[in-house]
């Protein structure tokens, strides 16, 4: 049972940067979250500029002006469920099937099969609640092979860039933030 810090970036409307600093972050709730409902960060600062400014209807604030706040999140160990680490991303299939059985009545309900997107959210929610979590880690792959010519796929072909988001469920552990562009 020992703290974890982490340094990480938060992309938002400018709008937003007074009420965020003064007060505390809010989220949107949305049935699609990546994972779950909460507030979301990065690790790398350029990717936070990239959500910014990507074009969407949906997220991030495309054709607004932004600002970039950095923050200190601070949480105890047991709160956290970092998918990077090997134990937890193993964990996955029983948690799931967990889920599935707790939740069944919630599909069972629903006339269409849930997308996998509002299935991914709903774990997730699950997740945080079933382990009264306060931060979840995962990476999400992007493999870019328009940047790799053909001749040279077989010899780069498992070479990818791996993006982290951190997701908040609790204020709390949100010990400094500040402004950074």
């Amino acid at each position: 049972m020992n703290n974890m810090t982490y340094e990480a970036y938060h992309a938002t409307a400018e709008e937003c940067v007074p009420f965020i600093l003064k007060d505390k972050f809010a989220y949107k709730f949305d049935d699609e979250h990546w994972l779950g409902n909460g507030i979301y960060f990065f690790i790398d600062i350029d990717l936070a500029k990239w959500w910014a400014t990507k074009p969407s209807d949906k997220y991030g604030t495309a054709g607004k002006n932004y600002a970039i706040i950095k923050v200190l999140l601070e949480a105890n160990s047991d709160t956290i469920f970092d998918l990077r680490e090997l134990k937890n991303y193993n964990l996955l299939p029983q948690l799931i099937e967990e889920f599935k059985r707790e939740t069944k009545h919630i599909f069972k309900s629903c006339k269409e099969k849930p997308t996998a997107k509002k299935f991914r959210c709903k774990f997730f929610d699950w997740l945080r609640k079933s382990l009264d979590l306060n931060l979840i880690i995962a990476y999400f792959n992007k493999i870019y092979p328009k940047y790799i010519k053909e001749d040279d796929n077989n010899y780069l072909k498992d070479i990818f860039y791996a993006e982290v988001q951190l997701c908040a469920f609790n204020n709390d552990i949100i010990k400094h933030k500040e402004r950074v562009n």
